[in-house]
């Protein structure tokens, strides 16, 4: 997906604008929504471009998920979801997570 500018083409812009000056930060929340929404099959390939992590998941159990442990060097392990820090992780390369 490609982000481009606004064209300003009949395009009526506050005075004021209520978010901070960090226009990407809402360009790439705006352009996710749009995968999200219109690009299913290729939703991961923007999550992987943009470095966001994803849902690490095992299909033959789908009520786990990959849980780094309570200690930063702790291994892996597969622990009931929850959703809370210690399962969110990113994929950094092929072989490495």
């Amino acid at each position: 997906m490609e982000v481009l500018p606004c064209s300003r083409v009949a395009h009526i812009e506050r005075t004021k604008k209520p978010y901070n000056n960090d226009i990407d930060y809402y360009a790439k929340r705006n352009a996710l929504r749009a995968a999200e929404v219109w690009m299913d099959e290729f939703k991961s390939h923007v999550y992987m471009a943009w470095n966001i992590p994803m849902n690490v998941r095992n299909s033959k159990a789908s009520g786990y998920c990959l849980d780094q442990g309570a200690e930063d060097d702790d291994k892996a392990i597969l622990y009931p979801c929850h959703g809370m820090s210690s399962q969110v992780g990113a994929l950094v390369t092929i072989t490495q997570l």
